[in-house]
């Protein structure tokens, strides 16, 4: 067995007790382990031409976690070629092997059902909407797995996986864009 699978194996004994122990749920939303981590997770200013339509969904609105954002640029610094499965592992790791062990999530999506908007998909695979006349990327759930937090729901587990999600710059401006 390699020394990743080993690692991805503890991650999912500590993930799974810790979401049976604190959240009472014992279902995993594994990150995605085709699409890799780096466009995600950095500044891309907008769309890389061309783009293609893909579909209509909902948009819900989001926020960071600054210190998880944090961990997780330092983690792509030093191996940018990860995965999302890989960096979640990653980040897993570090965060249960610390005294005061908590979430993983990078990211808080406060659901808002009632924004409907087309996806596009760049050049590179990363995935846009357009709001307002301006590109915003557009996060799918699904890819990110248990990166993702639910707030406003009865459990942080609570999210819709098949779709997406914008990110605002603190929790305030996500709330009024969902209009709470």
């Amino acid at each position: 067995m390699t020394e990743r699978s080993n690692l991805a194996r503890q991650v999912r004994m500590q993930w799974l007790l810790f979401l049976g122990i604190k959240i009472n749920k014992l279902n995993m939303r594994l990150p995605s382990q085709y699409k890799k981590a780096m466009p995600w997770f950095s500044d891309i200013g907008g769309p890389i031409q061309p783009l293609k339509k893909l579909s209509t969904m909902i948009i819900h609105d989001a926020w960071s976690n600054p210190d998880k954002l944090g961990r997780v640029k330092t983690i792509l610094s030093h191996t940018p070629d990860l995965n999302m499965r890989e960096l979640f592992e990653d980040l897993s790791l570090e965060v249960c092997s610390t005294s005061n062990a908590d979430y993983t999530y990078v990211y808080w999506v406060y659901p808002n059902p009632e924004r409907i908007r087309v996806i596009y998909e760049d050049a590179i695979g990363v995935t846009y909407v357009k709001l307002d006349n301006l590109w915003h990327k557009a996060y799918p759930i699904r890819s990110l797995g248990n990166l993702v937090g639910a707030q406003g729901t009865a459990c942080y587990e609570e999210l819709p996986k098949g779709e997406y999600f914008i990110l605002w710059e603190d929790e305030v401006t996500a709330r009024k864009h969902s209009g709470y």
